[in-house]
């Protein structure tokens, strides 16, 4: 298999609200994209992103407790990627541009999906959202 990075399996068209955004908003947006979760970004900046239990809350998205974003570069090699996730506990990052803006989310179940696939000598990139 070739060397596949986060870019190119990262699920992409993430739910992105602002701070000042209300839960109600993220959770609309979330719903309709089918994601289980919405990233808060403040003037071009990763704050956080909010899961399933904090997009039912109420409020605006900033003064929800967010996770801390685990951020991974999206020419990060998916083998360091699984790594960092195993090692941390984690089952998403964040993908990253260059310059630190969000490019989409890579899911532990997609880079295991991808291993299988490769096993099996098929390919597989998982799918968009459609929003």
């Amino acid at each position: 298999m070739d060397r596949a990075t986060a870019g190119d399996i990262a699920r992409l068209r993430v739910p992105v609200v602002a701070p000042e955004d209300p839960l109600e908003r993220a959770r609309e947006l979330a719903e309709s994209a089918r994601w289980d979760m919405a990233v808060v970004v403040s003037g071009g900046v990763i704050d956080s992103w909010l899961g399933e239990e904090q997009l039912r809350g109420r409020g605006t998205a900033g003064e929800a407790s967010g996770n801390e974003p685990t951020t991974v570069s999206w020419d990060q090699d998916v083998d360091e990627v699984a790594e960092l996730l195993d090692r941390d506990g984690l089952d998403r990052a964040l993908v990253t541009d260059e310059r630190g803006d969000l490019v989409g989310v890579l899911f532990r179940a997609d880079i295991e999906g991808r291993a299988r696939a490769a096993a099996e000598g098929e390919q597989e990139r998982a799918p968009d959202v459609e929003t």
